[in-house]
C-alpha cells in the first residue's frame, strides 16, 4: 500500500474517534486494507465492516462499545431511525448485554430492504422522532414499548423501571401506551412490566432481581429504603427492604461486581476503599434492621438457591395483589 493511502487510512480512523465511532468502511479497497491491519494485530473488526483500533476498544466499557458502533452505522445510513435497545441505548436505558449484537433500525412496513448481521431492520409505524446524540430515534413510549414486549418479564421490567426513572415518562402515561396498542404482538409482556414497574430501582440488575422475586412468589420489596447513620449522620440506602408480618425488618443488597470495578461507581474509590466503605455501611444498617440479605447476579440466576436465600431469611411467599 502506498505511504499517501496509509496515511488516508488513518485520517478515516482519527476522525472516526473524534465521534467516538467505529469506522464503518464500505469500499473494497478500504476494508482490504484495514483487515490487513486486523491480521497485524493492530485493528479490530468489531462488527462488520466495523473497524476500530485495538488501543481504544480495550478502553471502553460494553455500552459505549454499542454506541460506537450505533454511530458508525448511522454515518452509513444518514437519516435512519433507531430503535428497540439501540434507541434505548442512545437514551442512555438499561440495555441487557444480549441485545448489543446488532443495530436496530426502523424502516416502513414497505420497505424491501433485509436485516443483516449487523442491522436489524423493524417495521415501525408513523411515530414521532426525536434527536439524541445528533441521531434519529423512535419516541422514548415506543423504545420502551418495543423494548419490553421484546423480552421475557425480567428484561421488561428493567427497561420499564429505567424508562421512568431517567426519561420523565409517568407510569400513567406508559400504562396508556400500552393499552393503545393492544393488538401488538407482546403486548403482555409489556402490560405486566408497566404493572410492577417503579423509578426507585438504580439498576437494570436491581429490576431483574426484583422481577424474579416476584415471579417466583415472594412479598414484593420496597427499594432504596434510607436510614439515617446515628453517629455520622449519613443517609444510606438499602437496595431492598422487607417487613415481614412478624415485624422482623431485613434489608436486602445485590452485590455486583460493578461497585467494586467500575468507576462510575467508586467515586474515584480504589478496590480497598470501596470494601472498606461497604463494610461501614453494612455495620451502620445493620444496627437498625434484624437481618442482611446479600446475593449476586448469579445467585439470582439461580432460582433454585435464589429461593433458599430467600427462604432462610424468612422472606414469605404470598400471592401477587391485584392491578
Amino acid at each position: 500500500m502506498s505511504i499517501r493511502r496509509g496515511e488516508e487510512l488513518d485520517e478515516m480512523l482519527n476522525a472516526a474517534e473524534r465521534e467516538r465511532s467505529c469506522l464503518y468502511a464500505r469500499k473494497k479497497w478500504v476494508v482490504d486494507a484495514l483487515r490487513r491491519r486486523v491480521r497485524r494485530g493492530t485493528l479490530l473488526e468489531v462488527a462488520p465492516n466495523c473497524f476500530v483500533r485495538w488501543s481504544t476498544w480495550q478502553k471502553l466499557k460494553k455500552l459505549p462499545r454499542y454506541l460506537w458502533i450505533i454511530r458508525a452505522v448511522a454515518k452509513a445510513r444518514r437519516g435512519c431511525v433507531f430503535c428497540g435497545a439501540s434507541a434505548a441505548a442512545l437514551y442512555g436505558l438499561y440495555v441487557p448485554y444480549a441485545d448489543m449484537g446488532r443495530v436496530h433500525i426502523a424502516t416502513s412496513k414497505k420497505a424491501h430492504t433485509r436485516s443483516s448481521r449487523l442491522v436489524a431492520r423493524h417495521p415501525v409505524e408513523a411515530d414521532q422522532t426525536y434527536v439524541i446524540d445528533g441521531l434519529l430515534v423512535t419516541s422514548p413510549l415506543r423504545t420502551s414499548f418495543d423494548c419490553m414486549r421484546a423480552h421475557e418479564f425480567p428484561e421488561a421490567l428493567a427497561y420499564a423501571d429505567s424508562t421512568l426513572r431517567f426519561l420523565g415518562v409517568s407510569k400513567q402515561d406508559m400504562q396508556r401506551y400500552v393499552d393503545s396498542h393492544a393488538h401488538f404482538r407482546g403486548v403482555a409482556a409489556a402490560r405486566e412490566a408497566v404493572r410492577f414497574a417503579d423509578p426507585r430501582a438504580e439498576n437494570g440488575g436491581e429490576s431483574v432481581a426484583r422481577a424474579t422475586m416476584i415471579e417466583m412468589g415472594y412479598m414484593i420489596p420496597d427499594l432504596q429504603r434510607p436510614f439515617t447513620d446515628d453517629i455520622s449522620g449519613d443517609t444510606y440506602r438499602t437496595d431492598f427492604y422487607w417487613e415481614l408480618p412478624d415485624g422482623t425488618t431485613i434489608a436486602g443488597e445485590l452485590d455486583g461486581a460493578q461497585k467494586y470495578t467500575d468507576p462510575d461507581y467508586m467515586d474515584g474509590r480504589n478496590f480497598s476503599g470501596v470494601v472498606r466503605g461497604e463494610r461501614l455501611r453494612e455495620s451502620r444498617i445493620s444496627k437498625q434492621v434484624d437481618g442482611i440479605c446479600r446475593f449476586t447476579p448469579d445467585d439470582v440466576a439461580d432460582h433454585t438457591y435464589f429461593a433458599r436465600v430467600l427462604d432462610s431469611f424468612g422472606i414469605p411467599r404470598e400471592p401477587i395483589p391485584n392491578q
